[in-house]
């Protein structure tokens, strides 16, 4: 979490008095609170604010605590926010069904100060840590889809582990070399920025044209580009591959 990042928290419960006490907790420690009054206002809130940490009560009108959580884990967007169950009901089966309805904690009612806030702290740690390695993970497709298609970039890191082994596979492929005619007599008229700038919209156009068949970009090679793409066919044992250009493979 950017820690210019005020946590967004929603309280949600049908006492009015409930939500104010939370929220009297909470700001003074540097929190934003928003409110919700029962479960389906409680949804509504969640797409309006996307909030760091939901911090839930389960007896209310139109839609119970647990239907909430159920609902938020069943979508993408929603599926990773915290969940505190605060609530006045104390049985176990109440918690086992809470913490399987999809909250991450589970307190009752009364409860101490101290520890709601601590049980904030470390479930908006937690958001904090997904947050960053979703980032992490965003950068890293946005990297690997620089040189391979979107396609590829889903199936690596569906089963990265499998798709990154050493050795790789024998397949019958197609590979590409291109370049630019004229190329260096045009360079050696511009100054550096005309040129880089020339070869960036170029390879822009031409990149996208090789993901749009499934291919990889091999490397750039000063005004060139080097390509394979392999058939969707199973990989086929084979002692070489063939190339677009004589002469110009090992």
């Amino acid at each position: 979490m950017n820690p210019q990042h005020i946590p967004q928290i929603l309280v949600v419960d049908d006492n009015v008095q409930n939500v104010e006490l939370l929220e009297a907790m909470l700001v003074p420690q540097g929190y934003e609170v928003t409110a919700a009054y029962d479960g389906l206002q409680a949804l509504e809130r969640v797409q309006e604010t996307s909030p760091d940490l939901i911090i839930l009560d389960i007896m209310m009108p139109r839609m119970d605590g647990f239907e909430v959580a159920r609902r938020l884990r069943q979508q993408e967007e929603t599926r990773a926010i915290p969940i505190l169950m605060v609530t006045a009901l104390r049985e176990l089966r109440d918690k086992v069904r809470g913490l399987e309805s999809g909250a991450d904690d589970f307190l009752s009612k009364p409860f101490n100060r101290i520890e709601l806030l601590a049980r904030v702290r470390s479930l908006l740690r937690i958001k904090q840590l997904h947050d960053e390695l979703q980032a992490k993970n965003a950068l890293l497709e946005r990297i690997l889809n620089r040189y391979v298609s979107e396609e590829i970039t889903r199936e690596i890191l569906r089963d990265p582990e499998h798709q990154l082994r050493l050795g790789g596979q024998h397949c019958q492929v197609s590979v590409l070399f291109a370049d630019i005619r004229g190329f260096t007599s045009f360079a050696e008229r511009r100054d550096a920025a005309q040129v880089l700038e020339s070869l960036n919209t170029i390879f822009n156009v031409l990149a996208p044209v090789v993901f749009d068949y499934g291919g990889t970009l091999d490397k750039y090679l000063g005004d060139a580009i080097m390509a394979s793409t392999a058939p969707p066919s199973p990989p086929r044992t084979t002692q070489s591959a063939p190339c677009a250009r004589p002469g110009t493979c090992a």
